[in-house]
């Protein structure tokens, strides 16, 4: 029952989901955490986990709502929490059923009731500002374990009625015995909750001695009570009932006030806002309780059989009701990842529980969160995060090593054998750093690199002028570094979860262009300087050989910026700017020779490759001249030399190409200039389908990247999918914002109908086909996010309308998908007599029979449900995919 993989819950995929491993039982990971519960809440709504002794996880509002609300069934007395005290100590009222547990929760209630609450108003705040002065004074602190924790122990002493030397002790004995608790080690939680016992202890002989008003102190209060015979309550009760008291008002708040902070430094509009207008804040703090609730869930154990979503929970079993999952549960809460105040529905979260167990301290526990947040705002103009305060080398060099093991070989730019990091900029450094620890695969590790990001970001934005004039060692020219660390920078943006650095990315990423244009970058020649001999001194041979890395890495930095500007447009629907620029940049030196380890090997390599020698073509401009047909005959296939200078003209006939079929307009050459550049595609598609030069791993993210270039050659998917989410009323936050409104609505029937569409399935299915066989060392490749994407919006466009599932044909004839319909050229691919041609033709004209032999039935939900999850595996990685995961996800749930 532990393990279940996703194929059983969604076909086309078998990714395997362990419970028993998943950040929803082991995790602190916050970001981990609610992308499970969002996983458990669609795949497997019920699950069983071995952790802890085992128990039942409930994820969805509506189960987790009734359960907490049928106490018959669902009782507390046997376990409450998980994991759960390793004494098995039992205390009220959290641990009791009715009617034993109603007493105890009435004396509560009791204390806590609105007079009480205006007459604690006033020392609380007087608290919160004195444990807020020394963070004030100093400019930094931990707001969580130096502010909060302090604010709560002098809180609870107040409610109770303690003596104020209590609340100190207090803070640092809660702490530790939630560390413990976490940790199960029984020795240390045993120790700190007897010294809580004690404070209970102490706490009740004095009231038994000096009773008090009871609406005024909660341990009077309690003596007070009777249980359901009248008798008094038991002595141990009581204690417990304190002791519970304690640990509970101690704990939580911290953990609320924190996760607040954390929002509040990443959303300084609404920080602003509620500084300027406090009549916002008892709304803001629902909506926070709603995302943040700081207890995941208690447990209940069944005092009957239960059958829910095709399983059996057994009497006795042990079952978690998950408030934190319930409370994002998008069948209730619209948006639920989302803060959106005065939320129409907000009275409806569980961020206090459910039922007779609800939290009885909850008025307190809100008046001390108002208490709070106006304290911190009205004491700073801005407050954010110290995200960088816990940097550790070990951090660093991680995070280096993966730069240079993990995304260097996916974009070769930066030359790993002469590059040395006393010689480099701060900012590159920190651009580097921040895309490597990308692959560290920790939530950590990521908000240290986007922090890392930001400090880099904020150094070019006040030094580029200083950065344009500045030339090292061995540079041609002024700038490279300034453009290369932009050039990081903008990869980094571009691919990023943070909605701010991807609109930063889109908005300002013609910059570089302009620096490398400014500092003369564009102008270089093929090298045809004389190669060192092997007996020359090794000064002499470093130098030549640092000298034309030096030269390598500034084409290597231009031609990056073209791979970037191609990723930008996937996710803003701006056309790239600097094709033509690059279209006359020198071809770049072969990958081997660029990888060359040492010198005497780099001159071997160039020596064999024939360096100098004036053979073959020398910029991607005859490159380009030489794949475009001449008259009718199609271009020749040239032996290209790598997968980057492949991309390179991929992205040279993208940008020609782009969006030709809907905007094939203007003047006979212009058209007849589109036309030819259609048709290199297709001689290119020829190379890479027959190179033999190619590594499988190349030729991979080759053909990906042109079936995505001829599908955008067909349609804008980009403007597609924001036209789609708008028709359909589907929130999203990749292009141009989730309020942008579309000038025209679009009519998906008529659309499935037509051949642009089933050009774009069949490239769809082909991207999808070839993502889902990737090599794992690839599978970060920067084109690969905005592949998936464009293929799961064409899917969509048919299984929105009701077109999901479709015949295709076995085999394709690429060249005849392209050129189809355009110009004559269709008539010239329509003349072939091969069974694959004549199958394609019948797609594409939706001239199919009933039964075609040898077709393929193809279920577009079920490619949706697998490219999702392929969308998930990225998520880790390039964190933009997570927004297109949540996009596709609805789709989905759409066409269901």
């Amino acid at each position: 029952m532990a393990a279940i993989s996703i194929s059983e819950q969604a076909q086309g995929g078998s990714i395997p989901f362990d419970i028993d491993k998943s950040a929803a039982v082991i995790s602190n990971d916050p970001a981990k955490i609610y992308e499970e519960y969002r996983y458990l809440r669609k795949e497997c709504p019920l699950i069983h986990t071995s952790q802890y002794g085992g128990y039942w996880l409930l994820t969805r509002y509506d189960d987790v709502k009734r359960a907490a609300l049928d106490s018959e069934t669902y009782i507390s007395s046997v376990r409450a929490v998980v994991p759960s005290d390793p004494r098995g100590i039992r205390r009220p009222p959290l641990n009791f059923d009715a009617p034993a547990h109603t007493p105890f929760r009435t004396a509560l209630e009791r204390t806590v009731k609105p007079a009480r609450l205006r007459r604690l108003r006033e020392p609380l705040q007087k608290h919160a500002e004195a444990e807020l002065a020394p963070l004030i004074a100093r400019g930094r602190g931990d707001i969580s374990a130096e502010f909060a924790a302090n604010f709560v122990a002098r809180m609870e002493s107040e409610w109770l009625n303690l003596e104020p030397d209590v609340a100190p002790k207090l803070a640092v004995t809660a702490a530790s015995w939630l560390n413990a608790w976490r940790m199960q080690d029984g020795e240390t939680v045993k120790a700190n909750s007897q010294k809580m016992y004690q404070i209970a202890q102490e706490l009740l002989a004095d009231r038994r001695m000096h009773p008090r008003n009871p609406e005024e102190d909660p341990a009077s209060s309690l003596l007070l009570e009777r249980d359901a015979d009248g008798h008094p309550l038991k002595e141990e009760h009581l204690i417990g009932c304190l002791r519970q008291s304690l640990v509970v008002g101690v704990v939580a708040p911290p953990i609320l006030i924190g996760s607040i902070c954390n929002h509040l430094s990443k959303d300084k509009d609404l920080q602003d806002r509620l500084r300027e207008d406090e009549s916002l804040i008892p709304a803001a703090l629902e909506e926070f309780l709603r995302l943040y609730s700081p207890y995941r869930g208690f447990a209940r154990t069944t005092s009957q059989e239960v059958c829910l979503h095709g399983k059996t929970i057994h009497p006795k079993e042990p079952t978690t009701l998950c408030y934190t999952a319930a409370n994002r549960d998008p069948e209730v809460f619209e948006n639920p990842d989302e803060f959106i105040i005065h939320r129409e529905n907000i009275a409806s979260h569980m961020g206090f529980g459910r039922g007779r167990h609800r939290c009885a301290g909850m008025p307190l526990a809100r008046l001390a969160l108002d208490i709070v947040l106006r304290v911190i705002l009205r004491s700073t103009k801005d407050f954010e995060v110290d995200e960088l305060s816990d940097l550790t080398p070990r951090f660093l060099d991680s995070s280096l090593h993966m730069f240079f093991t993990k995304f260097v070989p996916i974009l070769p730019i930066i030359h790993r054998p002469t590059f040395v990091y006393r010689d480099c900029s701060a900012p590159l450094l920190l651009n580097a750093i921040a895309l490597g620890s990308l692959f560290l695969g920790t939530e950590d590790a990521t908000v240290k690199g986007e922090a890392l990001w930001r400090l880099a970001y904020t150094a070019i934005a006040t030094s580029w002028p200083e950065m344009t004039g500045h030339k090292r060692e061995h540079d041609a020219c002024s700038g490279v570094e300034l453009v290369l660390t932009a050039l990081l920078s903008q990869i980094y943006a571009a691919l990023s979860r943070n909605r701010t650095l991807r609109m930063t990315s889109q908005t300002f990423y013609g910059l570089s262009m302009h620096w490398a244009q400014y500092c003369g970058m564009y102008d270089l020649v093929p090298y045809r300087q004389t190669l060192p001999q092997n007996h020359d001194s090794i000064e002499t041979k470093m130098h030549a050989w640092r000298s034309w890395a030096a030269r390598e890495t500034q084409l290597r930095t231009l031609l990056g910026l073209c791979i970037i500007d191609g990723v930008v447009p996937q996710f803003s629907g701006n056309l790239v700017n600097t094709w033509s620029a690059t279209n006359s940049l020198p071809l770049s030196a072969d990958e081997d020779a660029f990888a060359a380890e040492t010198v005497d090997e780099w001159i071997e390599v160039m020596v064999s490759r024939g360096h100098n020698t004036g053979s073959g073509p020398d910029r991607f401009s005859d490159l380009y001249h030489s794949l475009v047909p001449d008259g009718t005959h199609m271009g020749p296939v040239y032996c290209l030399p790598g997968l980057l200078t492949i991309r390179i003209l991929l992205e040279i006939l993208a940008s020609l190409t782009n969006d030709f079929e809907r905007l094939n307009k203007g003047s006979q050459a212009q058209v007849a200039q589109k036309l030819g550049a259609v048709k290199a595609l297709v001689t290119l598609r020829t190379h890479l389908a027959q190179s033999t030069t190619l590594s499988a791993a190349d030729k991979t993210i080759g053909l990906l990247r042109w079936h995505t270039v001829c599908l955008d050659l067909v349609v804008s998917t980009a403007r597609g999918a924001r036209r789609m989410c708008y028709h359909y009323n589907i929130t999203q936050h990749i292009f141009g914002g989730k309020k942008r409104e579309e000038p025209s609505r679009i009519d998906p029937n008529a659309w499935t109908q037509g051949l642009r569409a089933r050009k774009c399935l069949l490239h769809a299915m082909e991207i999808h086909k070839i993502a889902s066989e990737i090599p794992l060392g690839i599978i970060h490749d920067t084109c690969l996010p905005g592949a998936l994407f464009a293929a799961a919006t064409t899917f969509s466009s048919f299984a929105l309308p009701g077109l999901s599932k479709v015949l295709v044909p076995p085999s394709v004839d690429w060249s005849m998908v392209i050129l189809q319909g355009l110009d004559d050229t269709g008539q010239n691919t329509t003349t072939s007599t091969a069974d694959v041609s004549k199958d394609t033709l019948a797609f594409l004209t939706n001239n199919v029979n009933p039964q075609p032999p040898g077709w393929i039935a193809r279920n577009l939900v079920y490619e949706l449900s697998a490219i999702r999850i392929l969308l998930h595996s990225l998520s880790q990685h390039w964190g933009v995919t997570r927004e297109m995961e949540e996009v596709v996800g609805a789709w989905e749930a759409r066409c269901s």
